[in-house]
């Protein structure tokens, strides 16, 4: 993973359009929110402390599904160390709940994705012996024992199974709101039904989504909410608000993101910064995604510069959209405010972020572009250290003891 602090190589300047679209389309930012949430659900994975399901929250666009790839990728490469003491293990596996494509989406479409997650075999020819249904209906002349509700049953079953001796650290489901469309059921039944899974599977479920998978949490004061919550872990994957603390950071990643894109001059969009939070409301995944439309938009028009017409041309959310969007973000972050305690650990690394980086500014000066011809650097071994007097304060001269002649 690119690391935000280096600028591109410079070979790609001379690289084809494609590999310079390519390297910038596949560049991430490590920002501090992302971090965080990344390093609790880390922790999390090591030593649940009875947790069964983690939900990652978080706005459209706020990171979500680069934090699954994250989390995937760090699990594997943990893994390969190790592998070679439990090599049918699969460490992780993931998958994306689909959107409501019918009126009642099944549970058991849910069950067959994710044994194919973890990568089970011949999906298709399993059959669940204990469970034939009792209504006969013949095919060809021949007797079919197992309806629809035998066979949702039987991938459900698999799927316990297939936990079990996959023995995964976590499952990870994107866009888990949609879990809440799921089955017919009612929201709370799904959620039970989500918990016993986790339980009986002794598997830990990661489930990312936007604010409308709070839904399946009822939140009312009696047992089955109270067990829930004990079992569950809620992270707020949030925005960056509009203050100055958050902005700065946001404004920096912006900055990330123009370093590395390899064009001949770094782009100046330092007085459009309200401009490219108001239309990302302050992002980060929004702003890639623009970010990506308007470099390849200035790539092929073979522009030496990211400018602000490349921006406008390839803006993703419209001012009216924009407005409406902050009001409903709005909204839900006061609602998960309710069930969840300050960010404190946050907001003192913010602290800290911006406290270096000034302090490094004002030692060392402005950052300078990588991508600018070098300027020769003084000797430095010269300097003197604390407490020490200059030397030329010191007449020196070739007289005994050190005094003139």
């Amino acid at each position: 993973m690119t690391q935000d602090e280096n600028a591109f190589p410079a070979h790609l300047l001379k690289a084809s359009r494609e590999e310079r679209k390519k390297y910038f389309r596949e560049y991430e930012v490590l920002h501090p929110r992302i971090e965080l949430i990344f390093n609790r659900v880390m922790r999390l994975i090591r030593e649940p402390a009875g947790k069964q399901i983690i939900i990652v929250v978080g706005p459209t666009g706020a990171g979500k599904s680069f934090l699954i790839r994250w989390l995937v990728n760090e699990l594997q490469y943990e893994w390969s160390k190790i592998q070679h003491t439990d090599p049918g293990r699969i460490p992780v596996a993931w998958m994306e709940v689909p959107a409501k494509d019918t009126r009642q989406p099944s549970w058991g479409d849910y069950y067959v994705r994710a044994l194919e997650a973890l990568e089970e075999r011949h999906i298709e020819k399993k059959v669940l012996y204990a469970d034939v249904s009792l209504d006969v209906k013949y095919v060809d002349g021949n007797k079919k024992l197992i309806i629809e509700e035998a066979t949702i049953r039987k991938y459900r079953r698999a799927l316990e199974s297939c936990f079990k001796f996959r023995d995964p650290m976590i499952f990870l489901l994107d866009e888990a709101h949609e879990l809440v469309n799921t089955g017919g059921l009612r929201v709370e039944e799904q959620t039970e039904n989500l918990k016993s899974l986790a339980n009986m599977s002794k598997t830990l479920h990661g489930l990312f989504g936007t604010y409308k998978i709070l839904d399946l949490l009822s939140l009312d004061d009696d047992e089955e909410s109270d067990q829930l919550i004990r079992r569950s872990c809620i992270l707020h994957l949030r925005r960056y608000l509009d203050d100055e603390d958050e902005r700065f950071i946001f404004d920096s990643t912006v900055n990330s993101f123009l370093l590395n894109m390899p064009l001949k001059k770094t782009s100046d969009l330092s007085k459009h910064l309200d401009y490219i939070y108001e239309r990302t409301l302050g992002c980060v995944g929004i702003l890639r995604d623009w970010f990506v439309g308007a470099y390849t938009e200035a790539v092929d028009e073979g522009a030496a510069t990211l400018q602000l017409k490349h921006l406008k041309k390839t803006c993703l959310i419209s001012k009216a959209r924009s407005i409406k969007m902050l009001q409903q973000f709005a909204k839900y972050e006061a609602n998960v405010d309710t069930v969840l305690d300050n960010d404190e650990d946050f907001e003192e690394k913010i602290k800290g972020i911006k406290r270096e980086a000034l302090e490094a500014q004002a030692k060392y000066g402005p950052e300078k572009d990588e991508r600018s011809p070098p300027k020769e650097k003084k000797d430095r071994r010269g300097r003197k250290r604390p407490g020490r007097q200059n030397p030329k304060r010191r007449r020196i001269g070739k007289g005994q003891g050190g005094q003139d002649g």
